[in-house]
């Protein structure tokens, strides 16, 4: 995985379509594809699913920050694909 995200060549070539920005995973230096799944997953079949959880957040600021802002990354895609639609 390091040589992942010391070339950018290979690591844009990681998905077929580009659903993340190189310089986003490599900031993340991370996959999110599970991630993305499972909010997608969550979106359309369980949209109230937040009022499940308990109110406290036990992450890691430094993983809530990486999340909120691949979470941004999602709903931006998810808006771009319902304009398309």
């Amino acid at each position: 995985m390091h040589r992942l995200w010391s070339e950018p060549e290979r690591l844009s070539k990681v998905y077929r379509s580009p659903l993340f920005a190189t310089d986003l995973l490599r900031e993340l230096r991370l996959l999110p594809t599970e991630y993305v799944y499972s909010q997608l997953y969550l979106r359309i079949l369980r949209p109230q699913w937040h009022t499940l959880l308990p109110d406290t957040d036990r992450l890691p600021r430094s993983l809530r920050t990486a999340l909120d802002q691949l979470e941004a990354e999602i709903h931006k895609l998810h808006q771009e694909a319902a304009f398309a639609a």
